[in-house]
């Protein structure tokens, strides 16, 4: 873990411009948000007499990110505008370009990351607001106005009776599944009501319930969040691999009618390229991604079936949020998840989807849709 490099990897967040030094081009941000509350929770299972040179400086910076961003209000508004320029910019002009973009735009305006207010247990390189607000608690960070909105969004998610859905999840892609999507999770209600004890805002009779030190369930908790902080190390080198490389997004995969389960077909096929609507409002989508240098340029899903007239599957209608992912996925076969645009769009390219998620997948289809 060097300084350094640990510092160019998250340049900094704070007021409205971000610093240049060290920070990737192609982004405004400049740097990997998700990447902050993953570090923090390494740095949690070392004890702090055994961190390395630089370690401090790196945990303040994640902390100043995350409280700068209001934890999950990390995306620039002004993201479209740039990768405009950036994408029309021939390469040999790319250098200094975001420099210049910040210094002619000194006030940049944040929105919510809308996949960090969906939360889950297990996550994977990606992170959600409550899990950088668990990080936060780990490190033992008090009360900050920063913070305001992720607790509010986790006090909003909880039922009367004070339990957390879980909305994101990988199951069917892990060895074994972890508890039910859309049922109320013990792992995120542990970890919700440990939040909002540390901070201050609990619920006094849930605290007693759930929380209490010598409460046989706080005493289980404990142990296995400690047997998969483990496990979190262990994972932690392929993660940082996931976001350096800037691997795409899979935030709230859809379970129902996934590519590659059975509902695809024979081990080792998928669903054809297409669009699938699917029953809780959401699509499906799978193509090649490209980029389309048109009006502009946009993002598209192409290799539609010949039978269809072959062309453009969906156009990626807020391709600014997913920019980092995106850019290293042309040329791949993806599949993304969200809702169809039912908004006025001057591109003529095909139908437009506002996307939660983008993952690559095989490219193999399967024999049948």
């Amino acid at each position: 873990m060097r300084s350094a490099a640990s510092r160019a990897a998250l340049p900094g967040a704070t007021g409205s411009r971000p610093p240049s030094g060290g920070a990737s081009g192609s982004t405004l941000n400049g740097y990997c948000h998700m990447l902050a509350p993953k570090l923090l929770l390494f740095l949690a299972e070392v004890p702090r007499e055994l961190w390395p040179a630089g370690a401090e400086g790196l945990r303040d910076e994640c902390v100043r990110v995350l409280r700068d961003k209001e934890v999950f209000r990390c995306l620039p508004q002004e993201s479209r505008e740039f990768l405009d320029l950036h994408y029309t910019a021939k390469s040999a002009e790319r250098s200094g370009l975001r420099e210049m973009y910040l210094r002619d735009h000194p006030t940049l305006h944040y929105k919510d990351k809308p996949g960090w207010l969906r939360f889950g247990y297990p996550l994977s390189y990606n992170s959600d607001a409550l899990e950088a607000l668990h990080a936060l608690a780990l490190h033992g960070e008090p009360w900050h106005s920063g913070y305001v909105p992720a607790l509010d969004a986790v006090r909003a998610a909880a039922s009367d009776d004070m339990r957390w859905t879980l909305r994101t999840t990988f199951n069917g892609k892990m060895l074994a599944d972890v508890e039910e999507k859309g049922r109320p999770s013990r792992w995120l209600t542990w970890r919700a009501l440990s939040v909002l004890q540390h901070f201050g805002t609990a619920n006094p009779v849930a605290e007693t319930a759930v929380l209490s030190p010598g409460s046989s369930r706080m005493r289980r908790c404990a142990m296995y969040t400690r047997i998969l902080a483990v496990l979190l190390t262990l994972a932690l080198g392929a993660a940082l691999v996931g976001c350096a490389a800037e691997a795409p997004d899979t935030t709230d995969a859809p379970d129902v009618g996934a590519p590659g389960d059975a509902a695809g077909g024979a081990a080792g096929l998928r669903l054809a390229n297409g669009i699938y609507d699917q029953e809780d409002g959401t699509v499906i989508a799978l193509g090649v991604l490209e980029w389309v240098d048109l009006e502009g340029g946009f993002y598209a899903l192409t290799g539609a079936p010949e039978s269809e007239g072959g062309g453009n599957i969906a156009v990626i209608n807020n391709a600014e949020e997913f920019s980092r992912e995106l850019e290293v996925l042309i040329g791949k076969t993806v599949q993304v998840t969200g809702t169809r645009f039912d908004g006025v769009s001057i591109r003529m390219a095909g139908p437009e989807i506002v996307i939660d998620s983008v993952e690559e997948i095989s490219d193999t289809p399967g024999a049948a849709e």
